[in-house]
């Protein structure tokens, strides 16, 4: 029967740790080679049963690497943007940047980078050096990052409820980097950011109603009844023809209390004339059959509200 690896220090048990920490608490090389330890990248170790985040992951990579930040995907990571690469190899890989002077970092499970900042779009946060949101955001242009995921991007730096920048800091950002790779998609994406977005779904619905080529629907619409009392905050709105889009997690099926607060309000909006569609998972998974649904109820209410109908 295979012995039982020694227990491992109670600083490094609950979470990652580099091959360096764990030397100076006495850990054995043969104990670092142990089963129960995962390696998600070079000198980088932590329990099986653990699995840090990226954010987590990057932390440890950095100090293996004198003057690294984090960049990228990981940035956007650390500042909530929702983007990722589409491949998975790709995303469990670390971003780690560089002063353009300095060796690129490498190693198993590092993206390196070098990158020629001003002062200001280098800060910390929890501890740990990175990109700001808005160089975060022109950054990822340059990895692959398409339209919609930059307008997702955009959306989340500029929310009104809890801005990470501002949209003329985003200007600016294009200005200084007029030839930075993307920059054509990262305007398009910026004209195309709002600051009413409440989620990366709900941007990614909105955009493909656009390019589908409905009616720009309005964002965060507060839809009132007769005396000008509010009745919802609908996420998209066709406010010209009563029709609006939402988009419910799962908790608004699990949890009791609001499931009884959505009936009452979805019944309310239906008694004010407003065609109402819930959207929730499955249905942000076919937009096509989404934008079909709207489009007929667009034109039917066109249809009706035309003289003579």
């Amino acid at each position: 029967m295979p012995r039982r690896p020694a227990p491992l220090p109670a600083t490094l048990a609950s979470s990652g740790f580099t091959v360096l920490e764990a030397r100076a608490a006495g850990v054995s090389l043969t104990r670092l080679r142990a089963a129960d330890l995962r390696t998600p990248a070079s000198g980088i170790r932590h329990p099986r049963e653990l699995a840090p985040d990226a954010v987590a992951r990057a932390g440890m990579l950095g100090s293996r690497h004198p003057g690294a930040f984090l960049s990228h995907f990981t940035a956007a990571a650390c500042w909530g943007l929702q983007v990722e690469p589409r491949n998975r190899i790709e995303r469990e890989r670390i971003d780690l940047a560089v002063h353009a002077e300095l060796p690129r970092p490498r190693g198993k499970g590092v993206r390196g980078h070098r990158l020629d900042l001003s002062h200001d779009e280098l800060v910390t946060r929890d501890g740990l050096e990175v990109t700001s949101p808005a160089r975060t955001w022109l950054d990822l242009a340059s990895v692959g990052c398409g339209i919609e995921d930059l307008t997702v991007a955009a959306d989340r730096i500029v929310w009104a409820r809890h801005p990470l920048a501002t949209v003329h800091q985003l200007e600016r950002m294009l200005l200084r980097h007029r030839g930075a790779r993307g920059i054509r998609s990262l305007r398009i994406a910026l004209d195309e950011a709002i600051e009413d977005a409440d989620s990366s779904r709900e941007t990614r619905l909105r955009l493909h109603i656009i390019g589908a080529g409905l009616p720009r629907p309005v964002a965060a619409h507060v839809v009132r009844d007769a005396y000008g009392r509010a009745v919802a905050t609908a996420d998209l709105a066709f406010v010209e023809h009563r029709v609006l889009l939402e988009y419910e997690g799962d908790h608004h099926r699990t949890d009791r209390g609001q499931w009884a607060h959505d009936l009452d309000r979805f019944n309310r909006l239906q008694g004010l004339g407003w065609i109402c569609f819930r959207i929730g998972a499955a249905q942000f998974a076919r937009p096509d059959e989404v934008v079909a649904v709207v489009a007929h109820a667009l034109a039917a209410r066109a249809s009706r509200d035309m003289p003579g109908a």
